[in-house]
């Protein structure tokens, strides 16, 4: 795991517009949202979820850890 941690990604403002599929270990499902923002303070960027709960991440680590997909942008968003 922390071999993962070191090699992950660092994105920028390039992601703010994607879609983006986020496991939460709690709840054990995944969550789609969009990437509203991006903080070059913090590194983090703020995803707001399909629901309108919003979080902020390190995209990169969220990858590395598998707890994290982008959506390609003809992906559905998921029904339900």
């Amino acid at each position: 795991t922390r071999a993962r941690l070191d090699s992950a990604k660092q994105y920028g403002k390039e992601k703010v517009g994607e879609r983006v599929s986020i496991y939460w270990v709690i709840e054990k499902r995944w969550f789609e949202g969009t990437v509203k923002d991006y903080s070059p303070a913090d590194l983090q960027h703020c995803v707001k979820y399909d629901d309108g709960d919003q979080g902020r991440y390190y995209l990169g680590r969220e990858e590395a850890l598998g707890q994290l997909h982008f959506l390609s942008p003809e992906a559905p968003a998921a029904s339900g």
